[in-house]
C-alpha cells in the first residue's frame, strides 16, 4: 500500500500570536501531526487530565526509538497508583539510587538502605532461603548520579528584520523583562539587539522606534515611545534551547537561542 502524501502547505510557516490567551475547543477529536519535531514551552504549569473509560489505556506515551527522559530538575517527583506499579525492564537492567535514603516498607516491615548500612526490620519472620550463603568483610560500590543543570539565568536576544530579506537598522530599542531586568539601545547592521539575562523564565516586551534616529525628534527615547507610535511586542522569554519568529505589526522579530538550565535538544 502506498505511503499517504502529505497534504500541500505553504512555503512559509504559520505563526499565531496572541497578547492574552489562545484556546481551541473540539466537541470530539483534536489532532495535531508533527512530521519533525513537537515543541512546547511553558513558563509556569502544564496540566494533563484525562477524565478515561474504565477498563481501557486512558494515557499513552511511547517512544518507538530511542530513550525517554523525565526530569524534576529543582524539585521532588511522584508516581502513584490506586493499584498495582510495575516497573520492567526487557533486555536490561533497573537501578535504583539516592543520594541519601532507599526505604522500602509493606506491611510493618522494610529495608532501608542509609549510609552504608541496610536496616532489614519487621514484626514477624525474616525468611532467608538458598543453597549457599556467602558472608564476609566490607564492600561497597558507587554509582554517579546525574548533575541537574545549574539554575543560571535565561539568556537570549532578537534579531529584527524590517522584511523576511532585509533586516532592521539604526532603531533604538528597549527591551524589558517583567522582572524589572532592561536593556536599552541601538541596533547594529546586524539587526541583533544586546542580550538580556533572567533568573528565570519571564515575559519580555520589546519596544522599536518606528523611525531611525537621524529621522526622530531629539529626546528621551522612552518618553517618546508612543508619540513615536513604536511597536511594541510580548514575547515569553523560554528557559528551553528554542528559535521561533514572531510577527509585530511592522516587523518580524527572531528569538535567537537562549543559555538556560535546560535543553530541548543537545
Amino acid at each position: 500500500m502506498p505511503r499517504p502524501a502529505w497534504p500541500p502547505a505553504p512555503d512559509n510557516a504559520l505563526t499565531l500570536a496572541a497578547g492574552s490567551n489562545i484556546d481551541q475547543v473540539a466537541q470530539r477529536d483534536t489532532n495535531q501531526t508533527s512530521g519533525r519535531r513537537w515543541l512546547h514551552n511553558v513558563g509556569q504549569h502544564i496540566s494533563l487530565f484525562v477524565a478515561g473509560v474504565k477498563d481501557k489505556v486512558s494515557l499513552k506515551l511511547i517512544a518507538a526509538k530511542g530513550m525517554v527522559q523525565v526530569q524534576a530538575q529543582s524539585d521532588a517527583m511522584e508516581l502513584t497508583a490506586d493499584k498495582d506499579v510495575a516497573i520492567t525492564s526487557c533486555k536490561g537492567k533497573v537501578v535504583i539510587s539516592a543520594k541519601q535514603d532507599i526505604l522500602l516498607t509493606s506491611g510493618g516491615g522494610y529495608i532501608k538502605l542509609s549510609g552504608g548500612n541496610i536496616d532489614i526490620h519487621c514484626p514477624s519472620t525474616v525468611s532467608i532461603k538458598g543453597a549457599d550463603h556467602a558472608l564476609s568483610g566490607p564492600a561497597s560500590l558507587d554509582l554517579p548520579l546525574p548533575v541537574m543543570p545549574p539554575n543560571e539565568p535565561c539568556r537570549g536576544s532578537f534579531k529584527i528584520w524590517r522584511t523576511p530579506e532585509r533586516l532592521l537598522k539604526n532603531r533604538r530599542y528597549w527591551l524589558v523583562a517583567d522582572n524589572g531586568s532592561e536593556i536599552s539601545s541601538k541596533l547594529g547592521d546586524d539587526g541583533q539587539t544586546g542580550i538580556l539575562g533572567t533568573p528565570e523564565m519571564a515575559q519580555m516586551t520589546l519596544h522599536i522606534a518606528e523611525l531611525p534616529d537621524n529621522q526622530r525628534i531629539s529626546g528621551d527615547f522612552r518618553q517618546k515611545l508612543s508619540k513615536a507610535q513604536a511597536v511594541t511586542q510580548l514575547l515569553d522569554w523560554p528557559s528551553q534551547q528554542l528559535a521561533g519568529r514572531y510577527q509585530t505589526p511592522m516587523f518580524d522579530c527572531d528569538l535567537q537561542p537562549p543559555t538556560s538550565p535546560t535543553n530541548l535538544e543537545d
